[in-house]
């Protein structure tokens, strides 16, 4: 690839960007939220997307109780593509009164997993992982709502196997190939 098909490249994903349609085929969408959106912007979309497509009470972030209500549960949701065979998940907040977690993994096929994870067990996972979003615990000491993070690799992904819901099709049920 040449500088002209590269700059002609990186033009038509700006003129995408700016001009972002959302595809109704579900792993389309997931590609093109990849390929031309940034997480942030990739994490609202398909986060309200999932809402849309299951029917779920989108709720006021403000009340500091997740994403959406499923039923009497609140519910946050995260979205991760798989970069460096693992899924990174950010901005946990355990001090927020949500019910449980709905954690996304796309592969590099765009094929995905939804995981419902109660919220004592996303706890437990996060104690476990011992990973703060912003410095480290020792600077946070005084901090009484540190946010969190989890990485998700081969080795964690077995304690996530009881929480995979069934209603999503799984394309490769080994997601680290």
């Amino acid at each position: 690839m040449n500088l002209e098909d590269k700059l002609e490249l990186l033009n038509d994903i700006r003129y995408k960007k700016l001009n972002f349609q959302e595809n109704n085929n579900f792993k389309e969408f997931l590609a093109d939220c990849k390929l031309y959106l940034n997480p942030s912007g990739y994490g609202t979309r398909i986060e309200n997307r999932w809402i849309l497509n299951n029917g779920y009470e989108k709720i006021n972030k403000t009340l500091g109780k997740g994403d959406y209500k499923d039923g009497s549960d609140f519910v946050e949701f995260k979205v991760s593509y798989k970069s460096n065979e693992k899924y990174t998940f950010l901005q946990f907040r355990p001090f927020q009164n949500v019910n449980r977690y709905d954690l996304m993994t796309v592969d590099y096929n765009m094929d995905y997993s939804v995981y419902q994870i109660p919220k004592n067990d996303m706890i437990t996972l996060l104690e476990d992982s011992n990973e703060v979003c912003h410095g480290t615990k020792e600077h946070n000491i005084l901090n009484e709502n540190l946010e969190y993070r989890i990485t998700i690799d081969s080795s964690l992904i077995n304690k996530l196997s009881n929480f995979l819901i069934s209603k999503t099709k799984i394309e490769s049920p080994n997601i680290f190939w």
